[in-house]
């Protein structure tokens, strides 16, 4: 799991591909989106720590909403259908 402290590490990273896209954004040539070997290293590892951080809030999206579903369930919950009718009295 990615932690905030890995994030911040990134953090250059993170603005070197800003630079990156605002180039690319501004029209200049392809060849001229990276300035060297160490922009393209920075913009593939801030893409790489994208990639990761959208897992991880997929899965826990995922999770998020099976819990939601599951207390919506509960709480819609009137006991055993076929002992329990509409105000509580037993069949």
């Amino acid at each position: 799991m990615i932690s905030e402290v890995d994030i911040e590490a990134m953090r250059d990273d993170f603005e070197a591909a800003d630079k990156v896209c605002r180039r690319a954004k501004r029209g200049i040539p392809v060849d001229r989106w990276t300035i060297g070997e160490r922009e393209m290293k920075q913009f593939v590892r801030a893409y790489l720590g994208m990639s990761s951080l959208c897992m991880e809030l997929s899965v826990a999206l995922e999770v998020m909403t099976d819990e939601i579903r599951k207390r919506g369930l509960e709480s819609m919950d009137c006991g055993d259908a076929n002992t329990t009718t509409f105000g509580g009295a037993s069949s």
